[in-house]
């Protein structure tokens, strides 16, 4: 299940990544979805490598279905002009999409790790239990799987806000429609972690819950932070040449053209009025030079 998960939003992101130079929703659609991909991915692989547990597959697949729900809304979004004229590119995409994943990925270890360090009894309780030996090739504990999903799930959420803006996700209003739909994505995810009706999740406290937001909160800023010098890095990394616009060239070329073509045509003109003024002056003064004669 986890492979088909992974499969399904590479194959969309690819399809997208065919474009040559894809547009301002369009870049900030695929940096959120790879990030995402990236976060997921290095997750699933370092937990069962390193640690050799499992996650359950159905979180996986409700992550991915959350996300996609959340994240469609952005082509309603608004879009803010940047200082200077922008032109996304494929390799500049996958800088910064990459560089923020991993950092997903880091943030989302470091909570398996040292969550216990502040976060309640009954997850360190669930950290004990996992980390035994005799949970070896296991499933992570259910309260330790629950909060690590709702970490997951928080980070990739408010990540749709950092990667539509090339500042802090707090300096532009995402449109009504994004905001809309990625609150209420959350709102139901942390309703269903705060009171489960089945036993899909394990319910977990309030403070376990607090907790996590403030922690997704505190790295979304070094996020930011990440993403703008990665892409400082990329805009002084990259070719000039990107940046032109060709129909502006174009445009330029036209002008030029014209402008060639008025100077001959002004230079052509302006040697017959010569030659017609000169021809007149000389008329003149022959008939000048033939009446003085008769005189």
């Amino acid at each position: 299940m986890q492979e088909a998960c992974c499969v399904v939003c590479c194959e969309v992101a690819l399809k997208l990544l065919q474009l040559q130079i894809p547009t301002i929703r369009q870049k900030s659609f695929l940096k959120a979805q790879l990030a995402s991909w990236h976060q997921c991915e290095h997750f699933l692989a370092s937990l069962a490598l390193f640690y050799n547990l499992r996650f359950r597959a159905l979180y996986i697949i409700l992550l991915a279905l959350f996300h996609d729900l959340q994240i469609v809304t952005i082509a309603y979004d608004n879009q803010v002009a940047g200082v200077k004229p922008e032109t996304p590119t494929v390799v500049g995409l996958l800088a910064q999409s990459w560089t923020m994943g991993i950092l997903m990925f880091v943030q989302t270890m470091a909570l398996v790790q040292y969550g216990h360090l502040f976060l309640g009894p009954k997850y360190q309780e669930g950290f004990r239990k996992s980390m035994d030996p005799g949970n070896t090739g296991k499933e992570l504990d259910r309260y330790m799987e629950t909060a690590i999903f709702l970490q997951i799930s928080n980070s990739s959420a408010i990540l749709i806000l950092s990667a539509r803006t090339v500042s802090f996700f707090f300096t532009t209003v995402p449109a009504w429609q994004l905001l809309f739909s990625t609150a209420l994505g959350q709102v139901l995810i942390n309703m269903w972690v705060f009171d489960p009706p089945g036993t899909i999740v394990k319910k977990m406290d309030g403070s376990d819950v607090a907790a996590i937001w403030v922690y997704d909160v505190l790295w979304l800023l070094f996020l930011d932070v990440v993403k703008m010098t990665a892409g400082g890095i990329w805009e002084k990394m990259k070719s000039p040449d990107i940046d032109n616009n060709p129909a502006l060239q174009q445009s330029a070329t036209k002008k030029k053209r014209m402008s060639n073509n008025l100077g001959a045509g002004y230079a052509v003109a302006s040697a017959h009025l010569r030659d017609a003024e000169g021809g007149d002056i000389g008329e003149k003064k022959k008939r000048i030079s033939q009446n003085l004669g008769k005189n």
